[in-house]
């Protein structure tokens, strides 16, 4: 019994670290003082070797 309990929080915890979600929030500033509109936005993972492109239209 305890053995499918372990096994059930670890499946859970599990599933919550794959379907979570992180939200970034960050401004730019020029060195004058203004702020930088952008174009697009490159997020990578070093640890499991992807690139992600997000470009704002």
């Amino acid at each position: 019994m305890k053995k499918r309990l372990a096994l059930l929080v670890l499946s859970l915890l599990m599933a919550n670290i794959a379907f979570s979600q992180i939200t970034v929030l960050f401004t730019n500033m020029l060195a004058s003082g203004g702020h930088m509109q952008l174009d697009s936005i490159v997020a990578e993972n070093v640890t499991r070797s992807w690139t992600e492109t997000l470009v704002i239209l």
